[in-house]
This record gives structure tokens, sequence and C-alpha cells, in this order.
């Protein structure tokens, strides 16, 4: 198995958390805090039709952070832009919202992402 993320099908999902890694500190810092995320990759290994669910602490913060999709949406898109992802990838993120709250709720990670 090649390890390498040129030649790796989950390329494209490397590269999308690499971007959360550099957002984060910034991510940290919003009105609610995003504290996790969770990326769904193509599993064909192609750069279109991402999603990322970003995470926050409590289920009472999630409409709160919701409201700034559009913002953190064009956040990732640019993010993704400078790492060479494709425009249509950029266009095609999908960014969605939970909490560890409803995450543990819902069956822990396992189940409520499936």
């Amino acid at each position: 198995m090649n390890s390498s993320i040129d030649d790796d099908r989950w390329r494209w999902g490397k590269l999308l958390m690499a971007c959360f890694d550099h957002l984060q500190p910034i991510l940290a810092r919003r009105d609610p805090p995003v504290v996790d995320r969770e990326i769904i990759p193509d599993f064909g290994g192609g750069p279109d039709g991402l999603s990322i669910w970003l995470i926050c602490s409590n289920s009472n913060e999630v409409s709160r952070l919701s409201l700034q999709h559009d913002e953190l949406r064009t956040l990732f898109a640019d993010a993704m832009s400078s790492r060479g992802f494709p425009k249509l990838a950029c266009e095609s993120l999908r960014v969605l919202f939970t909490s560890h709250e409803d995450i543990e709720a819902g069956g822990g990670r396992f189940y409520f992402f499936r």
C-alpha cells in the first residue's frame, strides 16, 4: 500500500484535513468555537463532493455556528484553492454542523456519521 499523498486515493481528504488544521486557530476563536471536524472524502478518491462537518461542543451552539455557513464555506474553499484543489471541488464542498453532544447522543462517531 502506497502511503504517498500524491498516489493515495485519500489524497483529497487528507488535503482537506490539512486545510482544517491550518484554519484551526481561526476556527477556535469563533463564537461558538469549532473544536473538531469530521471529513467525509469521496470514496473513489476524487476531489469533488467532499464534506466537512464542523463540530462545536454543545448542541445549543449548532444553530449559531450554522448561521456562519457562507463565511465558513468561503474560508474553506479559499484554503482548498490555495492547496491545489480543482475549482469544481471548491464549489462542491459541503459544510455541515453538529456538536459533540449530538454525536454522543447519536451513538458516537461511527453511528452518527454513517
